[in-house]
Parts: structure tokens; C-alpha cells; sequence
């Protein structure tokens, strides 16, 4: 095995103290910026790579944190029901890939609910605190506009989405305006060009409305006929058939299944009438085309955000938030043509509003 490459090993390269070497690799504000650029450098040159153990044995003894448990890092979540939360497949997934790489890296990583009955934002810092987790992961709120009031100063904390405003942590997500765009590109390739964007104004709303943003964006290019996107607090079957009816779309682009079932009673065939593209393919077996979000690697960056700001003692509300975008995976499916010609001006009377 290769011999690592050690604090004094720097040090020596450098000329400088190895406690010095140390506070510049920790980002410390008192090692002046040339210092800390030589000491950066060297390190690269030799193939530093810090040692988390070590690292969360030398907070120890700096007598930074007491001695923790085998739970290092909470899991919060902040939905009102445990059912309502398991049903999302996403939401399950996250955690699926935290977990994975939390152990990977050391860490025993726990579900910890943030709304408990009568529990306030001071009484689960207090929580929180006592059981001495070195980081939180903050899950997804089901609102689009979730606050949530900790003493964040105690932690350090890494947010998975958007969907939580308050505070503006570190924040990992789905790139869901390269999704949008890949969505559509892959569409046009296929010959698609009156591309019908429809959901509920909250799923927009949760994903900071890159969704909308990239429809808007990539149908704005020419040969596409842009239609009208239906995205409202209206959501309900009346409001989809009105909607399609009017605007006789090639194919539908949404993350609501139901449509599946509203074009179904408008006696409209998928795909051989209308295709459709779910932006939140939960697998990649081909029952529906779209795109697969990847959400396990999505909780495990999360993860690996958290034990980069636990290994140089990072907490509290971040003056510059980050943000990690991951990229999906196009997926061909049953619910979509391989080529379909250009669009027809008009449709099959079956389809058509005559008011």
C-alpha cells in the first residue's frame, strides 16, 4: 500500500509549521491568503487527502464536540403525516441513498420527524443538540414555500430541494430545468412539435419552476407550435380536458399519471393519438417514457455536502449557499412513438371543442 501523504509531509515541502499546514487545509481566516495558496498547492502536488477520522479525532481533542453517539447525522423531516410521506416514491429514495452513503463514509444516519405534535422549533434544537448529531439533512417540505425554525448556529445542515425557503442552506437538488430540456429535445427529435405542458401550479412551484422555465426556453425555437401551458391551482380532470381539447396537443408532458386516465375517458389512444412524458419516471423499465431523476444519488450527494462542511466544522445559516444540481436519464417508453410525422393542423372531430 502506498504511504499516505501526512500534514508534516506538506509542512516539510512548505517550510511551515504543521500547524500551520492544518488551519490553512481548514480553511482558517487567520492563515493569510498566500500562505494558504502555497499550502493548497502543495497539497494537491502530493496527493493530500484529508482522513475524516482523523479529522473528527482532532475536533476531540480540540475540545470542539462532546462525545457523540453512533447517530451522527438526523435525517429531518418536516411532513405532518409518516403515510403521506412513504407514498413518495422520491422522498423514500432520497433517504434510500443517504443512508447508503452515510455508512459508506462512517456515519450511522437517523429519521428524526420535525413535526411531532407540539414540537417546537427551540424544543428540537434542544433535541437535536443532546442526541449530538455532527450534521442534519434536511428533507423536502411538501409545501413549495416550507420555513423551519432551528437554532441553526448549533449545526451544520445541507437541504435536498427547493421546496424549503427558510433558512437558504446548502442546497442539492434535480436539475429539473436540464430534465425539462432533455424532455423536450429528446421530443423533437422524434418529430414532436405542439408539445403540451400540464401539472399543478405546486409541483411547478416546489422545483423553484425550472420546469416551466426550460418548457419555455426550448419551445421557443423554430418548427414548434407553442402552446399554452396549463399549470394551475385548478387541477382536476374538467380543467385537463378543457385544456386539451382547445389546444389538441401531439403529446403531453407532465408528473400527474392521472392524465393517463383523463385521456383514456376523452377516448384518446396513448401513444398512437397522444403521447405522453413523465418527468418523474420512477424506474426505468419502459412502462412510460420520460426522464429518471436518479434520486438515490441525489440523497447520497447531500450526504457527501454534509461531511464536508462536518470535517471543517462549518455550521449554521451559510452567507453563500451552494447549490448541487444532478442531472437525469432519458428513458423510452410504451407512452411514446419513436417517429410521428409533423403535426396535423387539425384532429379526428373526437377531439375537438366545436364551441
Amino acid at each position: 500500500m502506498e504511504r499516505r501523504v501526512t500534514l508534516r509531509d506538506i509542512a516539510k515541502r512548505t517550510g511551515y509549521h504543521y500547524s500551520t499546514v492544518s488551519l490553512a487545509l481548514r480553511g482558517d481566516l487567520r492563515i493569510r491568503g498566500g500562505t494558504r495558496e502555497t499550502i493548497l498547492r502543495v497539497a494537491k502536488e502530493l496527493g493530500y487527502r484529508p482522513d475524516p477520522m482523523l479529522g473528527k479525532l482532532a475536533a476531540y481533542r480540540r475540545g470542539l464536540k462532546h462525545p457523540v453517539s453512533a447517530a451522527s447525522m438526523a435525517y429531518l423531516v418536516n411532513w405532518s403525516s409518516r403515510e403521506l410521506w412513504g407514498k413518495e416514491h422520491s422522498e423514500t429514495r432520497f433517504l434510500e441513498g443517504a443512508k447508503r452513503r452515510a455508512n459508506e463514509l462512517g456515519y450511522h444516519l437517523e429519521e428524526v420527524w420535525a413535526n411531532e405534535p407540539k414540537l417546537t422549533g427551540r424544543r428540537l434544537s434542544e433535541i437535536l443538540s443532546t442526541r449530538n448529531y455532527d450534521g442534519l439533512v434536511v428533507a423536502r417540505t411538501p409545501s413549495g414555500r416550507g420555513h423551519l425554525g432551528l437554532d441553526w448556529s448549533q449545526f451544520s445542515a445541507v437541504k435536498i430541494g427547493h421546496s424549503l425557503v427558510y433558512p437558504r442552506l446548502h442546497c442539492v437538488e434535480n436539475n429539473q430545468y436540464q430534465i425539462m430540456q432533455l424532455a423536450i429535445r429528446t421530443l423533437r427529435r422524434k418529430g414532436y412539435r405542439r408539445v403540451g405542458l400540464a401539472m399543478r401550479a405546486l409541483s411547478d412551484e416546489t422545483v423553484n419552476h425550472g420546469w416551466k422555465a426550460g418548457y419555455l426556453v426550448e419551445t421557443d425555437r423554430p418548427g414548434f407550435e407553442r402552446i399554452p401551458m396549463l399549470i394551475t391551482k385548478n387541477w382536476n380532470a374538467a380543467t385537463f380536458k378543457k385544456w386539451f381539447q382547445r389546444y389538441n396537443p401531439q403529446v403531453v408532458v407532465s408528473v400527474h399519471l392521472k392524465i393517463l386516465n383523463w385521456l383514456r375517458e376523452l377516448g384518446v389512444r396513448v401513444p398512437d393519438d397522444v403521447g405522453y412524458v413523465d418527468l418523474d419516471c420512477n424506474d426505468r423499465s419502459g412502462a412510460r417514457a420520460g426522464v429518471y431523476q436518479r434520486y438515490e444519488q441525489v440523497g447520497a450527494a447531500a450526504v457527501n455536502a454534509l461531511n464536508g462542511l462536518i470535517m471543517h466544522s462549518e455550521r449554521g445559516i451559510p452567507e453563500t449557499p451552494q447549490l448541487i444540481l444532478l442531472e437525469g436519464m432519458w428513458v423510452d417508453g410504451a407512452t411514446l412513438k419513436d417517429k410521428v410525422r409533423s403535426p396535423a393542423r387539425k384532429r379526428s372531430s373526437r377531439f375537438v371543442n366545436k364551441k
